[in-house]
């Protein structure tokens, strides 16, 4: 059985202490690289909803969502609470739905309702076992693939590039 997962954002961001640092340098950075790891952890399942409270950050930038994993800023001024008991609420098959929040009210109205309820530190390891094992996976195929040129491979590149150069000018 496939779980869709609803997620308290900055609940789950606060727990991971270099995202939560990342935030306080960049936060649109800190959204993406937290919101990245989401997709991660949104490969082996069906769906993942993450809730902000407010508006996206103001800059350079924009939080950017990985295939199965929805972004929702609640907008200007509001709360993500509200907004979370509503998709819990409107969810058609709550025993498939798994809550990560540290709010009392959402958890109880989560678990009421018949979903699961992680908080955000336990959801933090499992999402960092996620990002671990997908690290794992490409750091294999980077020592699969890194070695040195040969010297034929080199000289098509200088090839191409002197061929590039000589165009260009």
């Amino acid at each position: 059985m496939a779980r869709r997962w609803l997620i308290d954002g900055y609940n789950v961001l606060h727990q991971t202490p270099r995202l939560k640092f990342e935030f306080t340098e960049n936060a649109t950075q800190a959204l993406n690289h937290f919101v990245g790891m989401l997709g991660e952890f949104a490969v082996h399942r069906t769906e993942v909803t993450v809730v902000f409270d407010g508006s996206p950050p103001e800059g350079p930038g924009s939080v950017g969502a990985p295939r199965n994993v929805t972004v929702r800023f609640v907008g200007s001024g509001e709360k993500a609470d509200p907004v979370i008991k509503r998709l819990i609420g409107s969810e058609p098959r709550p025993r498939d739905l798994v809550v990560v929040s540290a709010d009392r009210e959402i958890t109880d109205y989560a678990r009421v309702c018949g979903a699961k309820v992680e908080g955000p530190a336990d959801f933090q390891r499992i999402l960092m076992g996620a990002t671990s094992r997908s690290e794992q996976r490409n750091g294999e195929l980077l020592n699969k693939y890194d070695r040195p040129l040969s010297e034929r491979e080199v000289q098509e590149w200088l090839d191409l590039f002197e061929q590039t150069r000589d165009e260009d000018v």
